[in-house]
């Protein structure tokens, strides 16, 4: 089978009809708001390039901090050298789940979560990986389909994740059982509703359906990676009904194509970032998950009242303190530096904290700030406690004019 690298990069695609939205669970709430403008930005130009390419926001989940070996939580810093050292900010979407390993290189990427479900590793770090049983859901189809299931794919259908010789201008043949068990049809397969294999990626020796070449072409391989088994059709239940789909895992998606699909929507995204939220955490999976990482990040937004305008290179910043003591410097216990880019309020922010380093006898605020060209422009006048004396790890801060 093959082997996840540690690649990741920037977007994730389509999906409406087999792969439709649907909630993950009654008591999952939907996403407050984008936990960066970075993520908002990269939302758009997803949006933009195809529709439902992440997926929309009411069903999304609100930003969180995700443990990652080399990661990090402080804007100001290329790399774990600060109190965020392990840690990065995601959100999940339906379509995939945006990353900021390193803040202070403005990088959105999106992780091979396809991957990780079909072997079975949570990754943890850039060679760190976390062994956990692939889920058992649906791959394509209604959130009730019973299979093929990613852990029927990995344990029965091994034989698609083996390297295979280049077949350009053949048929898919195969086919996978609710079980994930794979078998040849040989040339009947359903050649006569089955487009043509017209590609191959050398590097995991896999061929690639052509409906497929062409959509990853259009929304570029950082989307979609490299194929990690070959095609194959399978029956699936979609709105209650049977339909036939061809289906192939790529790194980072799982793609289908069905023939009496209307254009543009015969191309299909799968709900990965639904998929692998409900495995990793949880969610109605039959697996056991890695614990989610604990509740150590003071979270909320920056905004402020008046009908203005920011300029483009205005920056937030964000700190969380030790005020216990008025007659003493206070103790800075983390911070965030966040540039606008010509966005506008309200900022979220994520200040990330060592729970070891808290003294529930003492008082913790954040503070924030909004320059430009190293000028003040706002700044909060008010104290926003949080952590202890039952104060919430959530708040809203609103800042003032600085003059």
């Amino acid at each position: 089978m093959y082997r996840s690298r540690a690649m990741r990069r920037w977007f994730a695609p389509l999906a409406v009809l087999i792969c439709g939205v649907v909630p993950l669970a009654s008591s999952v709430r939907a996403a407050s708001a984008f936990a960066l403008p970075a993520f908002q930005q990269t939302w758009q130009a997803g949006e933009a390039l195809a529709p439902n390419f992440w997926g929309p926001l009411a069903t999304a989940h609100d930003g969180q901090n995700e443990p990652y070996k080399e990661g990090s939580l402080d804007f100001s810093e290329s790399g774990p050298t600060n109190p965020g050292q392990g840690m990065r900010l995601v959100q999940y979407f339906d379509k995939a789940r945006m990353e900021l390993t390193h803040p202070a290189s403005g990088i959105v990427t999106n992780g091979l979560l396809a991957t990780e479900m079909i072997t079975g590793k949570v990754q943890l770090g850039d060679a760190t990986f976390q062994p956990v049983p692939s889920p058992a859901i649906g791959i394509a189809g209604d959130p009730d389909n019973p299979g093929p299931t990613y852990a029927g794919l990995a344990s029965n259908g091994t034989s698609l994740f083996a390297t295979t010789p280049a077949k350009p201008g053949t048929f898919v043949t195969l086919i996978a059982a609710a079980d994930g068990s794979v078998t040849d049809g040989g040339g009947f397969a359903g050649i006569s509703m089955s487009p043509a294999i017209t590609g191959y990626d050398a590097t995991t020796q896999h061929n690639v359906l052509g409906v497929f070449m062409d959509y990853r072409t259009r929304v570029g391989l950082p989307t979609i990676g490299l194929a990690i088994g070959e095609p194959f059709r399978a029956n699936v239940k979609v709105a209650g009904n049977a339909v036939t789909v061809f289906v192939q895992v790529f790194e980072r998606r799982v793609l289908t194509y069905t023939a009496t699909n209307p254009e543009p929507f015969k191309v299909e995204m799968g709900n990965i970032g639904q998929h692998y939220y409900r495995w990793r955490y949880g969610v109605g999976s039959g697996a056991s998950p890695p614990a989610p990482a604990p509740a150590t990040a003071v979270t909320g937004t920056v905004t402020y009242l008046q009908r203005s305008a920011l300029p483009p290179d205005a920056i937030v910043a964000v700190s969380l303190a030790d005020v216990s003591r008025a007659d003493t410097p206070t103790v800075v216990i983390a911070s965030q530096t966040i540039p606008t880019n010509g966005s506008q309020v309200p900022f979220p922010f994520a200040l990330a904290y060592d729970p070891a380093k808290i003294d529930a006898t003492h008082s913790y605020a954040v503070s924030a700030r909004i320059t430009s060209g190293g000028q003040l422009l706002f700044i909060s006048t008010s104290a926003y406690r949080v952590i202890t004396r039952g104060n919430p790890l959530t708040v809203e801060i609103v800042v003032q004019p600085a003059s």
